[in-house]
């Protein structure tokens, strides 16, 4: 059985973010792609990916069974709308759970539910992108 590795594990926070210098493009211009507007903001941050993302999630997706395609969620999230939603789910957590009221605010390091394997993980240092495969309209 493959270990399964948490993303408060020292291992995940000991690898170095660089920057790469791809520009950030916005996704919403490649027509094939089919762009979920849910997570959609006044600036149009979230459809914007590195250019080297988008081309990787453009192949995959030419590799996709006839009939699916790649459902994009989100991209790019400002840091002050990361904080936001981070703040709004531990805001309901601890009105849900009114024990957690009076303990420690949780840091970025400590995960504040179990990750599941049905529904993607919170967001680390803003790596990782959402999509997902639906059927073609």
């Amino acid at each position: 059985m493959t270990e399964i590795i948490l993303m408060s594990d020292p291992r995940v926070e000991a690898v170095p973010v660089r920057e790469s210098g791809e520009p950030l493009v916005d996704a919403s211009l490649r027509k094939a792609l089919l762009i979920d507007d849910r997570k959609h903001d006044d600036a149009g941050a979230f459809a914007h990916l590195r250019s080297g993302v988008l081309d990787r999630l453009m192949e995959a997706q030419s590799h996709l069974p006839d009939g699916l395609r790649l459902l994009f969620v989100e991209g790019y999230r400002p840091p002050g709308l990361q904080r936001f939603y981070f703040q709004a789910y531990f805001d309901g957590l601890r009105a849900a759970h009114p024990l957690l009221a009076g303990g420690p605010r949780p840091t970025g390091r400590q995960p504040l539910c179990v990750p599941s394997r049905d529904r993607p993980a919170q967001r680390r240092r803003g790596r990782r992108r959402d999509a997902r495969r639906r059927k073609r309209p």
